[in-house]
């Protein structure tokens, strides 16, 4: 994705097609709520050439679904999560990360947009970076009424962005 004039929509990134990006859509719709600002997109990446096939979206929604290790995305520099979070990054775009269908999330306290135990953001330095702007989030089949509140808040903070 180049560097171009980023355009009034939220775009949900996936790794997956079919109903697993049907449900990714699905959760950010209820994350985002009936604001009609942005038009909502979707795109599937599987491998780094459908890289440019990401929208120049001005907020990106990164959904990485749980594995074993809570490997939100990988340690190899040339994996296909951590390549396209570049991109995301690059774009200049507002980047949201959320790791979906992590068990202990189900059960979120008020004040954690992630569940604690996902050592990885507070390690891996993208993420860091990410979690410092309240734009990591894990959960399990939803969204909690907190974690949308931040992120209307967000939204909040990025009026003039998403004009």
């Amino acid at each position: 994705m180049a560097l171009t004039r980023l355009e009034n929509s939220l775009c949900v990134v996936g790794f997956e097609e079919g109903e697993t990006q049907r449900n990714h859509v699905e959760m950010a719709k209820d994350l985002v709520g009936p604001d009609k600002r942005l038009q909502m997109k979707s795109v599937v990446v599987t491998s780094p050439d459908s890289l440019v096939n990401i929208p120049p979206s001005k907020i990106l929604l990164m959904f990485v679904d749980y594995n074993e290790r809570n490997l939100i995305i990988e340690e190899a520099e040339d994996g296909i999560r951590r390549r396209t979070l570049d991109v995301l990054i690059k774009s200049g775009a507002e980047v949201i990360v959320v790791y979906c269908w992590e068990l202990s999330s189900k059960n979120l306290e008020e004040g954690y947009l992630y569940a604690p135990k996902l050592g990885s953001v507070s390690k891996v330095p993208r993420l860091i970076e990410l979690s410092r702007k309240n734009s990591v989030y894990s959960i399990y089949k939803q969204f909690k009424q907190h974690q949308k509140s931040a992120y209307q808040r967000k939204l909040k903070e990025l009026q003039e962005f998403i004009k």
